[in-house]
């Protein structure tokens, strides 16, 4: 569906490294970070996994400006956990990018907000899209993330028309933020 639309785009799409998810009784699986609790926003948060996630997009990025992509030409995005590293990453990158989506995802260090924020991207587009019916994340964790970056980044873009997925709306919209990006 999108790269039709964006002939002159690379698409990276990274996977989620294998790795034992609390949650799901430590059964080896992919992920970017432990997950102990999808209804206790004050559980533990495995902090250092989704350090370690954000270095690993950190240095995608940097192979692409490497290889001479313009900054403004690069946007990530994520799926859930995806989604949760693209909002941490947001606030994280100490390069000014063109854009940033998280579809299903929520800011998992929102309580280190300002520690953690290099402010470099706070006039760069965020698009968010989170499920009024998510099962997953919830719901309200997108909010309270959408409230935080709206404070100080650029008011994302904020739909609640499906579960934990994205349906065709989602995606035209999606399309839409990445046009007036990337042209």
């Amino acid at each position: 569906m999108f790269a039709p639309q964006f002939p002159n785009v690379k698409w990276i799409l990274p996977h989620a490294p294998e790795r034992k998810i609390t949650l799901n009784g430590g059964m080896q699986m992919p992920g970017w970070y432990d997950i102990f609790s999808l209804t206790d926003r004050n559980s533990k948060l495995d902090e250092k996994g989704i350090l370690q996630s954000v270095d690993e997009i950190k240095k995608l990025v940097k192979g692409e400006l490497e290889l001479g992509i313009s900054e403004n030409r690069i946007v990530v995005g994520g799926f859930s956990q995806g989604g949760a590293l693209t909002l941490t990453s947001a606030i994280m990158f100490d390069t000014k990018l063109g854009g940033f989506f998280s579809l299903s995802g929520y800011l998992p260090l929102i309580k280190s907000l300002e520690q953690i924020s290099k402010r470099v991207n706070i006039e760069t587009p965020i698009f968010m899209s989170h499920g009024e019916n998510d099962m997953v994340v919830q719901l309200k964790w997108s909010q309270l993330s959408y409230t935080a970056l709206t404070s100080e980044y650029v008011s994302p873009y904020f739909l609640q028309r499906m579960g934990h997925d994205a349906n065709q709306e989602t995606l035209t919209n999606l399309m839409t933020f990445l046009k007036d990006i990337l042209g």
